[in-house]
């Protein structure tokens, strides 16, 4: 309701009616009146009015409201003066959400650091390593699919706090860890937050932002996202060299998960939400508490009004999947989802150290202010991305990120199979008849042995065989690639499945280039994308769903692809060429079938999937405007 409160004036002085309850009056010019209780009125030209409690006034053409005291003049929200309609606690909501994103990335960049860090002291094997990063994405995919479910019941807001209230838990069980299976179950409890803040975090922030800024709203979730993988490897870099250093990376993580849940304490929840529950009254509150005095906000009430009334017959998962166009998009959404798991951003985190080595770099520090220093190319990704979507739209970039991903991947592929072709001579005879090579290439290729070589010589360089005991194949069984303090001091090299190469850096340069390109578009559109292509009534199942995609393909690349890549991609290059290439397919299939999804009303949202996927994507839709 808006309440106008107005001052007489001299024209107000001539007739004064009182209308009683129901009465629908429509006062001429110079007219006063006093609505009772109930009253419609639609006022003349000229007319000033003083609505008495509960009545709505619809201002008929040429009338005003004179503000009272303390009161300012109220404008609509549109696409272009939508910062005026942000206040403070807005802003409080979309930050406290948000850092979902740097929770999530953090957790995974700190994990991988760990991993480093605490491997002998914890016996972590490679089999153990993998079991520990996959089950991160099992429990994820649970909390997903039941995401929805849940938050239809009990709302956004508290299921993402209890969420952060266990990832909290997560860190006191993995910063206190005293053997393997205790940070394998601190993964399994994180696991939990992961779910529920990738699906419940876009749809939460895409319904609470103004009308031209939704979009804007979820691309933040990206930018927390890329500043949290960065942060956890730079702070790596900072406690690699500190007794136990592993564990207050862990600890660190604490404080952006305690900001959150006391952010989300201080804010209301989701207005269409409560709509949706019939809380008329509490969301119309919800919607005052979260736009500028200075905004009319009655018209945007009135659109999630006439959405939840147009659907309200319409609930519960059984009409998901009745529905043919929730299903269409239901299936468009899974796949922007699959694309982000198959796109190769768990490749450069599971290999980055490894890359880096190669160009020289071996002590720890070093090794993770690189990666950090790469990851923090995804932050100007991101900005890129918020200054060209509103020009643009959501499709452009994300068929560009896709081409640049695949761009670096393939670099970073090139470089890897060159250093492989133009190698250096093994010098000192092998004492392992398995592992008698003549160029390191011959060494490299074989998957019992390693080539062992001093950085400051080309003269006493040797093929011996692995030490693959743990599975890391990080030493060898005899020479000097056998001693952990030259290799700890980098005094020798023990390259398995690799060769040193001058020009190695470019890998890293492919590195970059990827890393640009996924939160160009697809690390960065890919919630806003899937928040406006699902009707109210369907988002919480729908992204749920569509999310839980993502779990099970991360499951999948890091526990049983990742095991068998060294026999099955010898040297590496094989596979960033494998996800290069399915970066490129991927580019022509949603240049067929991913529509532009910018600025469309609630009624487009459906129409946009009543033809198949695909029909009419190139020659372009007739674009529909609603509220």
């Amino acid at each position: 309701m808006v309440w106008a409160k107005t001052n007489p004036t001299d024209n107000d002085r001539g007739t004064h009616t009182t209308p009683g309850p129901g009465t629908h009056t429509t006062p001429g010019p110079g007219t006063h009146t006093t609505p009772g209780p109930g009253t419609h009125t639609t006022p003349g030209p000229g007319t000033h009015t003083t609505p008495g409690p509960g009545t709505h006034t619809t201002p008929g053409p040429g009338s005003h409201t004179t503000p009272g005291p303390g009161e300012c003049r109220r404008v609509p929200i549109s696409d272009t003066n939508w910062p005026k309609a942000v206040n403070a606690r807005l802003s409080l909501l979309i930050v406290s959400v948000a850092l979902n994103g740097f929770i999530a990335n953090y957790q995974k960049g700190a994990l991988a650091v760990a991993l480093q860090l605490f491997r002998e002291e914890l016996n972590i094997t490679l089999f153990w390593q993998q079991l520990i990063i996959s089950s991160y994405y099992i429990t994820g995919y649970f909390s997903a699919v039941s995401a929805g479910f849940i938050s239809e019941r009990v709302g956004r807001r508290d299921i993402l706090t209890v969420a952060g209230l266990i990832y909290l838990v997560s860190l006191v069980v993995s910063a206190t860890a005293r053997d393997r299976s205790q940070i394998l179950v601190a993964r399994l409890i994180a696991g939990v937050h992961l779910g529920y803040a990738l699906a419940l975090s876009p749809l939460y922030l895409s319904e609470v932002a103004p009308k031209g800024s939704k979009g804007l709203a979820t691309i933040t979730f990206a930018f927390f996202y890329a500043l949290g993988i960065a942060t956890s490897h730079l702070l790596g870099a900072v406690f690699s060299n500190v007794p136990n250093g592993w564990r207050y990376l862990f600890g660190v993580g604490a404080l952006p998960s305690v900001l959150q849940i006391l952010g989300l304490l201080m804010v209301p929840d989701s207005p269409p939400w409560l709509a949706h529950q019939g809380k008329l009254r509490e969301a119309e509150m919800s919607l005052i508490s979260l736009r500028s005095k200075t905004c009319e906000y009655v018209s945007e009430f009135q659109c999630i009004l006439a959405e939840v009334k147009a659907q309200e017959c319409k609930r519960g998962i059984v009409q998901v999947f009745a529905s043919v166009t929730v299903r269409r998009a239901l299936l468009l959404g899974s796949l922007l989802y699959l694309t982000y798991g198959v796109s190769g951003v768990s490749i450069y985190l599971a290999f980055g150290v490894s890359l880096v080595m190669r160009t020289g770099i071996h002590d720890l520090p070093r090794i993770f202010l690189v990666i950090g220093g790469l990851y923090a190319i995804g932050v100007l990704g991101v900005f890129v991305c918020v200054s060209l979507v509103k020009c643009v739209g959501r499709r452009p970039l994300w068929l560009a990120s896709l081409f640049i991903m695949a761009l670096g991947l393939i670099i970073t592929a090139v470089t890897i199979q060159t250093s492989l072709i133009h190698t250096q001579d093994v010098d000192l005879p092998s004492l392992d008849p398995e592992c008698e090579a003549n160029t390191c290439r011959d060494c490299a290729l074989n998957n019992e042995c390693g080539f062992c070589f001093s950085p400051g010589s080309v003269f006493d360089s040797s093929c011996v065989l692995t030490d693959n005991d743990d599975g890391f194949n990080e030493m060898s069984e005899s020479s000097v690639c056998a001693n952990d303090t030259l290799l700890g001091t980098g005094d020798v090299v023990f390259a398995f499945d690799w060769c040193p190469f001058q020009y190695a850096w470019v890998a890293l340069l492919g590195f970059a280039v990827f890393v640009f390109g996924f939160f160009l578009g697809v690390g960065s559109l890919i919630r806003t994308i899937n928040s406006e292509i699902y009707p109210l009534w369907a988002s919480s199942y729908a992204n749920g769903l569509a999310s839980s995609v993502v779990m099970l393909a991360l499951f999948i690349i890091s526990f049983v692809f990742l095991l068998s890549f060294r026999r099955t991609f010898r040297g590496l290059y094989g596979l960033f060429y494998l996800i290069g290439g399915i970066n490129l397919f991927l580019f022509v299939v949603f240049l067929f079938l991913l529509p532009e999804t910018k600025n469309k009303g609630w009624r487009h949202k459906e129409r946009l999937f009543q033809r198949p996927l695909g029909c009419g994507v190139l020659v372009g839709r007739r674009q529909c405007t609603t509220c």
